[in-house]
């Protein structure tokens, strides 16, 4: 699936996975998703990566790394976005109390911010 999917570059060596532990689930999710589309129980994929932003480990090393490995194709499946700006993309639906609710509920459980 990795090599047909055309999403990384021929240098990419599979084995590579087998010690890079902090590209080996990002690589997972990602062909699980080009899997789904190839057996036709999807039309479209797009891997979100969704992390902390304070996380320095994803945002200066693990996610550079791995998009130097996607093709072009690879790169427009692949998104990133930190909680922070996802939670305040839904604050843009807060009118709705449960809508309300549930970012409140995120945050405490991703950011720890009440």
């Amino acid at each position: 699936m990795t090599v047909e999917s055309g999403y990384f570059t021929s240098r990419l060596d599979i084995k590579m996975f087998l010690s890079a532990h902090h590209l080996r689930q990002i690589w997972r999710n990602h062909i699980l998703g080009y899997s789904m589309k190839h057996k036709g129980d999807v039309d479209i994929i797009h891997h979100v990566h969704i992390y902390p932003e304070h996380n320095e480990h994803f945002h200066k090393y693990a996610i550079p790394e791995y998009r130097a490995l996607l093709t072009e194709k690879g790169n427009e499946s692949f998104k990133t976005i930190t909680y922070e700006n996802y939670f305040d993309m839904l604050d843009c639906y807060r009118d709705k109390e449960e809508v309300s609710n549930w970012v409140k509920y995120l945050r405490k459980r991703y950011l720890g911010v009440e």
